[in-house]
C-alpha cells in the first residue's frame, strides 16, 4: 500500500494554501489552556486532540511574507528556511552552511538512533542522485569524525542539493515521535528527480518517527508520490472554500495525466493554451493557425488548434 504520511494540497495560485499552511502552524501551537476560536484541530467525532508534539515549518522562498514562529510549552517548533525570526534580512550562504554543519554534527552525536536514520538518509540520497554520490554525503555519517568538514561539502553544491540536504538535516535532528512537517512548494527550488526524491526520503524518514508532511504544491511530480486519498484539492468561489480529492488515483500516474486531469483548467487558461484559443477566436483556421507559429506547434498544441477552430465555428467557448 502507497504511504499516506506526506499529504499534498493542491490549489490555484492565491487560493489560500500557504494562507491555510501558517492558520495551521499557528493552531498547532496555540496555548492549550486558550485555543483558538478562528480555528482548531478536531478528530472526526469533534473532540479537539492534540496529535503533535513538534512542528518544522520549511519554505526557502524570499518572498513569502510568512515569519518564523516561536515554539510554545506544549509543541517544538523549528524553521528551516531563509528568513531570520524577528528580523527583516536573509540568512546568507555562510550562515546556512554553519547551520547545516551544526544539524549533521547533531546527528551523529545525539544518539544512536538520529545517527541511523541520518545514515539512512545519506544513503537514500547517494543511491537516487549522482550529484550526492559524486561528493560522497554518506561520509557525513561518520561517527568517529572522520567524514568530510560538512561545511566545505556544503558549499559547492546547487541551491536545490542545498536545500534538500540541509532540510532533511534539521528533521533528522528534531523530527520526534509525532511531528508534523509543513513544506511550502519545494518545487520552486527543486528540479523532478530531486523533488521526487526529497518526497519519498521524507516519507522514509516520517514512517520511522511515527510523523505526517503536509506540503502546499502544484507539481504533478508530488502528486505521481502521493496517494489520491492523501491530496488535497482546495478551491475557492467568492468566501466558500471547498476541499476534496482528484477524480483520478495519483500514485504513479503519468505526470501528463495528472496535469491534464487536475491542473488542466490553470493549464488551458495560460501559455501556449491560450495563445492559441486566441488566434481561433480572432477567426483563424487551423492552417493559419499552424502558419502563425510557422509549423513549430507540438502534437498538443495542433490537436488544441483543432479543438478550437471547430469551437470557434460551433460557436461554443
Amino acid at each position: 500500500m502507497p504511504p499516506t504520511n506526506v499529504h499534498a494540497l493542491i490549489g490555484s495560485n492565491g487560493v489560500g494554501k500557504t494562507h491555510l499552511l501558517d492558520t495551521l502552524a499557528r493552531t498547532v501551537l496555540a496555548d492549550r489552556s486558550y485555543p483558538s476560536q478562528d480555528s482548531r484541530l478536531t478528530d472526526r467525532l469533534g473532540h479537539q486532540p492534540y496529535p503533535f508534539a513538534n512542528l518544522v515549518s520549511v519554505g526557502f522562498s524570499a518572498f513569502d511574507a510568512l515569519e518564523p514562529l516561536a515554539p510554545t510549552s506544549y509543541v517544538g517548533y523549528q524553521y528551516v528556511g531563509l528568513k531570520k525570526r524577528g528580523q527583516s534580512a536573509l540568512k546568507g550562504p555562510s550562515e546556512l552552511g554553519d547551520e547545516f554543519a551544526d544539524s549533521a554534527s547533531a546527528c551523529t552525536s545525539q544518539g544512536p538512533v538520529r545517527e541511523r536514520r541520518w545514515r539512512e538518509v545519506l544513503k537514500r540520497l547517494e543511491d537516487t542522485d549522482q550529484i550526492f554520490q559524486d561528493h560522497q554525503v554518506a561520509l557525513l555519517a561518520d561517527p568517529d569524525g572522520d567524514g568530510p568538514d560538512a561545511k566545505n561539502l556544503f558549499a559547492p553544491l546547487s541551491s536545490g542539493h542545498k536545500i534538500v540536504l540541509l532540510t532533511l538535516a534539521r528533521l533528522v535532528e528534531h523530527t520526534t515521535e509525532r511531528t508534523l512537517v509543513l513544506v511550502d512548494e519545494p518545487e520552486a527550488h527543486l528540479h523532478p528527480p530531486l523533488l521526487s526524491t526529497f518526497i519519498r526520503v521524507l516519507s522514509e524518514l516520517l514512517l520511522n518517527s511515527n510523523g505526517v508532511a503536509l506540503i502546499a504544491t502544484h507539481s504533478p511530480v508530488v502528486l505521481q508520490e502521493t496517494p489520491r486519498r492523501a491530496v488535497w484539492a482546495l478551491r475557492r468561489a467568492g468566501a466558500d472554500v471547498q476541499i476534496d480529492h482528484p477524480d483520478i488515483e495519483t500514485f504513479g500516474e503519468n505526470a501528463g495525466v495528472i496535469t491534464r486531469e487536475i491542473f488542466s483548467l490553470e493549464v488551458t487558461r495560460t501559455g501556449f493554451h491560450a495563445m492559441i484559443e486566441e488566434l481561433a477566436w480572432k477567426g483563424y483556421d487551423y492552417d493559419e493557425i499552424l502558419g502563425e507559429f510557422e509549423d513549430a506547434l507540438g502534437a498538443e498544441g495542433r490537436a488544441l488548434a483543432r479543438v478550437a477552430v471547430r469551437r470557434h465555428r460551433d460557436g461554443t467557448r
